[in-house]
């Protein structure tokens, strides 16, 4: 079935089809667009699944099914209407029916530029909030004040989409972030971390988190990016300013090089142990990187284990390997990247961006090809038994690797 034939069918009941949300906005933009979401008006729950008996139900509050078109599974959804009724992200009370208007249905949306549909059939663009406008404008406006404030998470979902688009957000739009900000401590933690995610997937990923800072939703949504506000730093090694600024500065570069989300969010945490300097040491952060430890230890359970466990090896070596002059102290950190997940080439990409001269000040021997000669098969003497001598063993391997890197 194709998208067209699907329409026609909906048309044939009375109804209408049409695409929306982020698929429209991007054909607008001519950029490419995977999630095609369809929503429907002028016909009931019961003759659309008599019609479409494949149509598998998803939604909860609302009807929303999953149907095979033009041979991928597209996202239908009955045009509705929303209303809060309590808190929290679940406190909405749906209104649907065949009398709700696809007007109605794109007024609950978060801004103008997602609230466009198409007609299907008739290919027009039915944009009642001048979402088209913004985009030629390459601004954010909020569809409705009254809607917008209701799922916090929308505060998110604007300074992503900034960042994505490179848009600016328009002044009115910045005042109402900065009045739902406080609502985010009612999201779950699993929806910030999304948006964060989605964030750090954007170009420039610094956007995100320097708008939250704007509008007063980082110390909500992010506390411990928020506390690296201040900080201080050393001018000679810092001139971009507080360890907030050479966060951000060191997301960007790292990713200029690469769009591993996961090296990414190491950049972002690298330096998070600035947080907890004493105002009165500042600007020197002493220790900083086993502070982080602590810090990312403490981060959400949300975060996935291997996220975390990168970090927490960025966070201790970044500091470490510009001083390291003992082969046996360069296997072992070696020997910390490999446990962890990171290999040279990645560790070498935060390192070089942590740093005032760049690669310049990446050392000569972290390189792959020493860390695959260091790791190359040992063969372990024949009087060192593996059940009794496993200290004399890590001794033995930690010897050899060492000769190798001398």
């Amino acid at each position: 079935m194709t998208i067209e034939d699907f329409a026609k069918t909906i048309q044939s009941m009375g109804g209408t089809a049409y695409i929306v949300g982020g698929f429209v906005r991007d054909e607008i933009m001519n950029i490419s667009s995977h999630d095609c979401d369809l929503m429907i008006t002028g016909i009931k729950e019961d003759d659309f699944v008599k019609k479409f008996p494949n149509a598998n139900p998803t939604g909860l509050a609302f009807p929303v099914f999953r149907l095979f078109i033009d041979g991928e599974e597209m996202e239908v959804a009955f045009a509705r209407k929303e209303r809060k009724v309590s808190e929290g992200h679940n406190g909405f009370e749906v209104f649907f029916s065949p009398e709700v208007t696809v007007e109605e249905d794109l007024e609950r949306r978060d801004i103008r530029m997602n609230s466009i549909a198409k007609n299907i059939l008739t290919k027009e663009i039915i944009d009642p909030f001048n979402g088209v406008k913004d985009i030629q404008n390459k601004i954010i406006n909020i569809t409705s004040k009254k809607h917008f404030s209701e799922d916090p998470l929308r505060v998110l979902r604007v300074a992503r989409q900034a960042s994505k688009f490179n848009f600016d957000i328009s002044e009115e739009t910045k005042q109402i972030l900065t009045q739902t900000a406080d609502s985010l401590v009612e999201l779950p933690l699993e929806r910030i971390f999304g948006e964060m995610e989605k964030a750090l997937e954007t170009k420039k990923p610094s956007t995100f988190f320097r708008i939250l800072k704007e509008v007063g939703a980082l110390k909500f949504a992010f506390p411990w990016l928020n506390k690296l506000i201040g900080q201080t730093q050393s001018k000679q090694w810092h001139p971009e300013g507080d360890a907030f600024e050479h966060s951000m500065l060191v997301l960007d570069k790292v990713s200029m090089q690469t769009k591993d989300v996961k090296l990414r969010f190491c950049a972002l945490y690298h330096d998070i142990g600035k947080a907890v300097t004493p105002k009165e040491t500042l600007p020197k952060h002493l220790g900083h990187d086993f502070e982080g430890l602590k810090i990312i230890d403490s981060l959400p359970l949300v975060i996935p284990k291997d996220w975390r466990n990168r970090a927490r090896a960025v966070a201790e070596l970044h500091m470490k390997v510009r001083t390291i002059k003992k082969p046996v102290k360069k296997v072992q950190l070696f020997n910390r990247l490999k446990q962890a997940g990171l290999s040279v080439d990645e560790f070498k990409i935060i390192v070089s961006a942590d740093s005032i001269n760049g690669d310049e000040d990446v050392p000569a021997w972290l390189t792959q090809e020493t860390f695959d000669k260091v790791f190359l098969p040992i063969e372990i003497p024949n009087n060192l038994n593996p059940k009794k001598d496993g200290t004399k063993i890590k001794e033995f391997v930690l010897s050899v690797r060492s000769k190798r890197i001398s």
